[in-house]
């Protein structure tokens, strides 16, 4: 997640600087996040055979939304191909990988979040169980417009439906921002310290 973020960065860094050099720094970054991603894909998915495992995970307050991370890293690596796969590939080689890794993502992190959600409502865990990787979860939705921009722009004619999906993450991804936001400012005030 934090590769393919950093690629972003440099990518927008270029642009914004007019500084040509950083674009290979954003390219080795992006090659960088898809090797990390296919390394981690199968120690992310060895999760699946070992159910109640899993489910003990989903339920832990501290760590069960870290699992949220694997589908934020696709979507953002999904907007990384974008933005800088043009610069290795066509671009429609490039949208082409955005929306594969788009769809991919948006599907996990939708089963994920609900999983997640239903864990922690049935775990008990009460004010004291939140934490700040409460909010990665809802974050992720709010990542899906912007792998859907491009698309928009490169498919005119489904640009209405896009931008209806779009629009649609991103009040999910808003709402329940706020909630968990409320909910760790709730935890801050009325709770003790977080535990080192």
């Amino acid at each position: 997640m934090g590769t393919g973020a950093l690629a972003l960065v440099m990518e927008s860094m270029a642009d914004a600087w007019n500084a040509a050099w950083l674009e290979p720094i954003a390219i080795v970054l992006l090659i960088l996040a898809n090797l990390l991603t296919l390394v981690l894909w199968p120690r992310y998915f060895r999760r699946l055979k070992n159910r109640e495992a899993l489910r003990n995970e989903l339920s832990d307050p501290g760590n069960g939304a870290m699992l949220a991370t694997f589908p934020a890293g696709l979507l953002i690596l999904s907007v990384a191909w974008a933005q800088i796969g043009p610069w290795i590939v066509t671009e429609r080689v490039a949208l082409t990988v955005d929306a594969v890794l788009l769809v991919m993502g948006a599907v996990i992190a939708f089963v994920l979040s609900a999983a997640w959600a239903t864990s922690i409502s049935r775990s008990g865990a009460g004010l004291d169980g939140v934490n700040g990787g409460w909010l990665i979860p809802p974050v992720i939705n709010l990542i899906v417009p912007l792998g859907l921009a491009p698309l928009a722009i490169a498919h005119p004619g489904s640009a209405e439906l896009l931008l209806v999906v779009g629009f649609a993450f991103l009040g999910i991804g808003a709402v329940l921002f706020l909630a968990m936001l409320s909910l760790l400012v709730a935890r801050l005030a009325l709770r003790s310290v977080f535990p080192a």
